[in-house]
C-alpha cells in the first residue's frame, strides 16, 4: 500500500509511505487451521489486528496530518516484527 508515485518520478510534494500489514482477521485468515492461528497468535504479541485497524493507517498517512511524515514504511502487525 503505497502512497504517491515511484521514488524516480517523484515531485516535491508527492510523498511515498507505506504500510506493511500483519496478520488481520479477513476472509483469508478467518478459516486457517487452529494449529495454525495458534502459532500465529504466539509469535504476534498484539495478536491478530483487523481490517480496521489497517485502514485507520491508511487513513492517517492520507490525511492533512501527515503532511510532515516522508518516505516511511509503518508496520501496522501487533508487534510481529519486533519479536
Amino acid at each position: 500500500m503505497n502512497k504517491g508515485r515511484h521514488p524516480r518520478s517523484c515531485q516535491p510534494g508527492n510523498l511515498r509511505e507505506r504500510v506493511a500489514p500483519g496478520f488481520a482477521l479477513i476472509g483469508l485468515t478467518v478459516d486457517l487451521p487452529d494449529a495454525l492461528t495458534e502459532e500465529l497468535t504466539k509469535r504476534t504479541p498484539g495478536g491478530f489486528g483487523t481490517s480496521q485497524e489497517i485502514a485507520n493507517a491508511v487513513a492517517f498517512l492520507a490525511s492533512a496530518g501527515a503532511g510532515y511524515v516522508a518516505g516511511e514504511m509503518y508496520a501496522v502487525d501487533g508487534s510481529l516484527v519486533m519479536v
